[in-house]
This record gives structure tokens, C-alpha cells and sequence, in this order.
């Protein structure tokens, strides 16, 4: 995320590799209710699609 921004002093080797885990637990009777449904779709659009943000990863250059 901040892989951009000139102010920001990278702490850690690049070597190092943070990842993490993410869960969506939504209950079982409330998985078919439209709102929630539209939530759930939306939130796994969205981190599959800012997956190299949220990896900390810099954004393959665009040509």
C-alpha cells in the first residue's frame, strides 16, 4: 500500500514475507438473505481484485 509514497522508509528486508489469513463467517440462516449475499459477493470482488494491494506487493507497471 504505501510501496508509493516517497515519505515512507521500508523498516524490513525485502525478504521478508508477511501474509495473513481472511475469513468470512456469515451464519448459516442468513446466507441466502439478498443483502447479505450482495455483502459476501461484494467483499470476495473486492479482495480478489485488491489482492496486491492487501499483499503489500507494488502493482505490476502498466504498459
Amino acid at each position: 500500500m504505501a510501496y508509493h509514497d516517497p515519505s515512507l522508509v521500508r523498516v524490513l528486508p525485502k525478504e521478508v514475507n508477511l501474509s495473513r489469513d481472511w475469513w468470512l463467517v456469515v451464519h448459516q440462516d442468513l446466507e441466502g438473505v439478498p443483502r447479505i449475499r450482495a455483502a459476501i459477493d461484494f467483499l470476495e470482488t473486492i479482495m480478489l481484485r485488491d489482492q496486491h494491494v492487501l499483499s503489500g506487493l507494488p502493482e505490476a507497471s502498466q504498459s
